[in-house]
């Protein structure tokens, strides 16, 4: 049996987290392959099913150790007996050694360990029999973190030590467009929120967290909309019809200018990279959000309020004749 297992998390070329390891001169490890690609969570808990080490770290191919960092926390993981080992990067900001063992001790820290951004990944160093029976939901947005609130939830003993272990960008393969699967992430956000009710982890602080990661999330989602291969029609329908579905969590958190603020960023960037091409059932938005900018340097008299009020009460209203319209469209495409 090796003492260390580390699960290389293949999106794409490893070839840089593999020096990485071997510049460590730590011999006692076994290394197996996960290919998401091919089998997404599968080959994630196959492999720590497989796995021969009494310790587990995953790490992403788009991941590179700092130099000589996984002798000294393998090491100390072994002499404290821990459960877990948190590794940060250096974007992590708490600065003090812990290891805590004490249950009670543990709940109460529940809250840094979240909040502070270490549960976003899971280049940590676990006990086997900690995780054996957990199970990686690959391809979620939230895939980590819902794997760590649960290994937290069953740990004993957690350490941390403040030196950064890690760099790197752990969705390296994730680089451009991609279909955005709203629904899930929202999903996602929801089952975070269970969990914790659940497991009785709950509090104004967490869910505030949570909120700001969804709404946040969301924010940088629309910025691939700018440079995606989808029309001019049809992005603008993505935009107006997803930021309509999530507007409430952006209102009830007070936030609603900053959702308009960036639909209205995102539309007219995409209105003059698409310059000249038809917006067909999407004309309304279109035409406002351009009646929109003209306020900042034609005189205001100038602005008709009647083709802007049309945009807002569309986009407040995601069921408009529009978007049927546009479904429409979209069904005689897949059909053809």
């Amino acid at each position: 049996m090796s003492l260390l297992s580390v699960i290389i998390i293949n999106r794409g070329d490893y070839d840089k987290t593999l020096i990485s390891l071997d510049a460590q001169n730590f011999d006692d490890m076994d290394i197996l392959i996960a290919n998401v690609n091919e089998l997404g969570g599968d080959a994630i808990n196959n492999c720590i099913f497989e796995a021969a080490g009494q310790y587990i770290i995953f790490l992403d191919s788009g991941v590179t150790l700092e130099p000589d960092v996984l002798s000294s926390a393998v090491n100390a993981a072994v002499s404290h007996n821990l459960d877990i080992y948190l590794c940060p990067n250096e974007d992590i900001k708490i600065s003090t050694t812990f290891f805590f063992d004490d249950t009670e001790v543990l709940t109460g820290n529940h809250d840094s360990f979240i909040l502070s951004g270490l549960l976003d990944n899971c280049i940590n160093i676990y006990k086997k029999n900690l995780i054996s029976n957990l199970r990686f939901a690959y391809g979620s947005s939230s895939e980590y973190l819902i794997f760590n609130i649960h290994a937290v939830d069953k740990a004993r003993s957690v350490g941390y030590d403040p030196r950064p272990f890690w760099k790197g960008d752990i969705y390296q393969g994730y680089e451009g467009y991609r279909n955005y699967h709203h629904n899930l992430f929202t999903e996602e956000y929801l089952r975070i929120i269970e969990i914790l009710a659940r497991d009785h982890m709950i509090s104004d602080e967490r869910i505030g967290y949570y909120k700001n990661r969804r709404m946040n999330e969301f924010i940088t989602q629309l910025d691939q909309y700018i440079d995606s291969p989808l029309s001019l029609e049809e992005a603008l329908y993505e935009i107006f019809a997803l930021s309509g579905d999530i507007k409430e969590l952006f209102e009830a958190c007070g936030a609603e200018n900053l959702l308009e603020e960036k639909v209205l960023f995102t539309c007219h960037a995409l209105i003059i990279s698409h310059q000249n091409e038809d917006a067909g059932v999407m004309n309304f938005a279109l035409k406002g959000i351009e009646e929109i900018y003209k306020a900042g340097y034609v005189p205001k008299s100038s602005i008709e309020p009647g083709i802007v009020a049309n945009m807002v009460i569309d986009y407040l209203n995601p069921s408009n004749i529009g978007v049927f319209a546009y479904q429409a469209i979209m069904n005689e495409k897949e059909a053809v």
